[in-house]
């Protein structure tokens, strides 16, 4: 608190994130006196730094994570789980310390430990059907080419462009390259999303076959694919205070290439 500071007082809030900039949450809740055990969770995202504070004093950190941290709950995390001190009971206020880059999604919940774990299963059922879907497509194209010589290699192309994309997106690939990790590079997710549209437009102007019917459109949607290729580029490169204005700009071009997907 400082002079002229004012609270928000709501059960959560959307913010921007930005590079050395910190937002605490105040956490004030009546817990019950079961000894069951009890657990904050918000939304897994771009989130570097996410620690619970008791109230103090003196101050302490009772449990920290971030998007680089594995999860042991689940293969596919779709949330950061953090767990209130043991013995809590009744009226607790709790703070939590949130460092992250770009829109963040602050909307925490309390949840007991078998509400954790199913919506951990939950989200491991999911993305298993996801990442499967577009990992067998992809395979399945591939051996089409290689066994018929059939024209799939832009659909082989267009599900692993999507595939690598989510699980970049969401945080599921823990993987460093030359030392760098991939996810402490904030525009990349937003880049691939992006890089992803191109291969989904050439996969639908090949099988809409426009190229007999309609070659002035096969040509614009091959030079538009070219296109956002180069924006996806372009978008690798920004720097990351401009995160915020990517993120905005790729589900802008998502909506598009969905819709001449379909109107295609």
């Amino acid at each position: 608190a400082r002079v002229g500071f004012t609270p928000l007082v709501e059960d959560g809030l959307n913010v921007v994130g930005r590079s050395g900039q910190t937002v605490w949450l105040r956490l004030r809740m009546n817990l019950p006196a079961d000894g069951g055990a009890r657990f904050v969770s918000l939304p897994r995202q771009t989130i570097e730094h996410l620690r619970l504070h008791d109230a103090g004093p003196p101050d302490l950190v009772t449990s920290e994570t971030g998007i680089e941290q594995p999860s042991t709950r689940s293969r596919w995390p779709d949330a950061f789980v953090l767990p209130i001190p043991a013995g809590a009971s009744g009226a607790t206020t709790l703070y939590l310390e949130v460092q992250g880059k770009g829109y963040l999604n602050l909307q925490p919940q309390l949840l007991t430990e078998e509400q954790v774990q199913a919506q951990a299963n939950a989200s491991g059922r999911l993305y298993d059907l996801l990442y499967g879907s577009l990992l067998l497509i992809g395979l399945l194209a591939v051996a089409l080419r290689w066994a018929r010589g059939g024209r799939t290699f832009r659909v082989a192309l267009a599900s692993f462009a999507c595939l690598g994309a989510g699980i970049v997106g969401n945080q599921h690939l823990l993987l460093a390259v030359g030392g760098t990790s991939l996810a402490s590079i904030p525009a990349l997710p937003t880049a691939l999303w992006v890089l992803a549209c191109a291969p989904l437009l050439w996969a639908t102007q090949q099988y809409a076959g426009h190229e007999k019917q309609r070659p002035e459109l096969a040509v614009a949607l091959d030079r538009t694919g070219f296109a956002i290729l180069a924006i996806g580029l372009v978008l690798l490169f920004m720097p990351e205070r401009f995160l915020a204005q990517l993120q905005v700009v790729s589900t802008v071009l998502l909506a598009m290439t969905a819709l001449i997907c379909a109107a295609a």
